[in-house]
């Protein structure tokens, strides 16, 4: 009897730790999108934000309102969370699936994949959700012709971010990110604040 008060009491704490925890994470709001063809993110915009209804947007009849995506910066990773309320799973794979940031200079640059065996490699289920964490560009580094180890081409060559400082990366620069799951699945995140202050 006194181990197992013992055991409870020792628990207790931990659990009112992870609690807390959990009730002070922020929710995801920094970015909000859909899946869509890539040539139609000009038709998406973000129109209203509430925390209870999420984000609202117009948009295509060809988008899929049903496969969307939410986004936040958790210096020194962005976290992006893909939710599935379609009928059919969704494919992710760490050799395939590309991650990109656009700035509003037009320039691309390639989000960095935690390592493939922290990686979800696994379909999103029907009514399921997937996080994906990935390395929060710092500053640009403008040299072409790095060699992106993450690609499954070994002569695949990017652009893309890296540093040490993360608290110069600036959220105002980015226009949008890019989400390429499996082989056909396009999602494209915009940010909210940004999108309703703008409209």
């Amino acid at each position: 009897m006194k181990q197992i008060k013992r055991i409870i009491n020792t628990l207790i704490p931990v659990l009112v730790l992870l609690l807390l925890f959990c009730a002070h994470q922020e929710p995801m709001r920094d970015f909000f999108g859909i899946k869509m063809d890539a040539g139609e993110n000009k038709k998406f915009k973000i129109i209203s934000y509430s925390e209870d209804k999420g984000a609202s947007y117009h948009g295509s009849v060809k988008m899929e309102p049903e496969l969307y995506a939410y986004a936040q910066f958790r210096i020194p990773q962005l976290l992006i969370k893909v939710v599935n309320e379609t009928e059919q799973p969704v494919p992710t794979n760490y050799n395939v699936d590309r991650f990109f940031l656009y700035t509003k200079k037009g320039e691309q640059f390639v989000l960095r994949k935690e390592e493939i065996s922290d990686y979800p490699n696994k379909l999103i289920q029907p009514k399921s959700s997937q996080e994906y964490v990935l390395d929060l560009p710092s500053n640009f580094w403008e040299t072409v012709g790095m060699t992106d180890h993450q690609s499954n081409s070994a002569n695949y060559r990017d652009k893309f971010w890296t540093g040490l400082n993360q608290l110069r990366f600036l959220k105002s620069d980015i226009d949008y990110i890019e989400v390429r799951l499996g082989n056909d699945t396009v999602l494209i995140l915009k940010p909210i604040l940004e999108s309703i202050k703008n409209k």
